[in-house]
């Protein structure tokens, strides 16, 4: 811990095992919760490096970056509830809906990983802190259970190799081998964020290869399929096997009320 930061996070033990040390069990999941705040700071790209050699994640996106303030009462305030903040429920760039839950997603880091560095720019303005998870143990436990106080380490401007955005470093993994991790992360993320892609000025990479709709990796497994709007055909044709299809109407009669998406269905469930 570095007494004169001016970074500051304060929580109890209990909050960082059961929101941070025991909150998600796969990488997957984890940075799912990053690329939805990314989607939140309403970034163009976000691109995900996933390196087994060095033992490493580092996720980059080119959104609006954080000010001291936006970190220490925004990323490090634990429990931060950005919906409800004042015009917090919709994006300023691109007036998207908001993805971010409970502000939990950065201790949700230590489920994965023991060490933590975030880079960030915004208005020309370079900022960096490190996180290691020992010392925020270390420091919780000097102040008991009820509450603890951990201030990051503070980064030189020099180390942040950022022009924009913000960059989280992952290290110290705990689960050592990331060999099967970029095929499960890309349909996990492909089948949790239906808004991926150019049109919604969203595009998400793993290891330089953008994620697509193909990554859901369940097309070739649908029978029947019903859609409901104008883009439906193209979900059908991405179903290789499907048996049959029904074209509906996009409105339901008698109602101002336009219905869209699709539904379908399988032999059997996944396992």
């Amino acid at each position: 811990m570095v007494a004169n930061s001016r970074y500051k996070m304060t929580l109890s033990l209990n909050v960082l095992n059961h929101l941070g040390i025991n909150l998600y069990s796969s990488v997957p999941a984890v940075i799912s919760e990053v690329v939805a705040n990314s989607w939140d700071a309403d970034a163009e790209t976000v691109e995900i490096s996933l390196d087994p050699n060095k033992k490493a994640i580092v996720i980059t996106d080119d959104g609006h970056g954080m000010t001291e303030k936006d970190i220490n009462e925004k990323f490090l305030l634990v429990g931060y509830r950005r919906r409800e903040d004042a015009g917090g429920a919709i994006t300023k760039k691109f007036k998207r809906r908001v993805m971010g839950r409970k502000g939990i997603g950065k201790l949700s880091l230590f489920s994965i990983a023991r060490n933590i560095e975030a880079h960030t720019v915004k208005d020309g303005k370079k900022r960096g802190f490190r996180m290691v998870l020992k010392d925020i143990e270390k420091a919780i436990k000097n102040k008991g259970d009820s509450g603890g106080e951990y201030r990051p380490q503070e980064l030189n401007e020099s180390d942040i190799r950022i022009s924009k955005g913000t960059k989280l470093i992952i290290t110290d993994l705990k689960k050592k081998d990331l060999g099967q991790a970029e095929t499960a992360l890309r349909k996990r993320l492909a089948r949790r964020f239906g808004v991926i892609g150019e049109k919604n000025h969203f595009v998400v990479k793993i290891n330089g290869s953008p994620i697509s709709i193909k990554d859901r990796d369940y097309f070739h497994k649908i029978q029947y399929l019903w859609w409901f709007d104008s883009h439906g055909k193209a979900y059908r044709d991405l179903c290789r096997n499907m048996k049959d299809g029904e074209k509906r109407s996009g409105t339901i009669k008698g109602t101002k009320y336009k219905v869209s998406g699709w539904i379908g269905t399988v032999d059997t469930r996944e396992n």
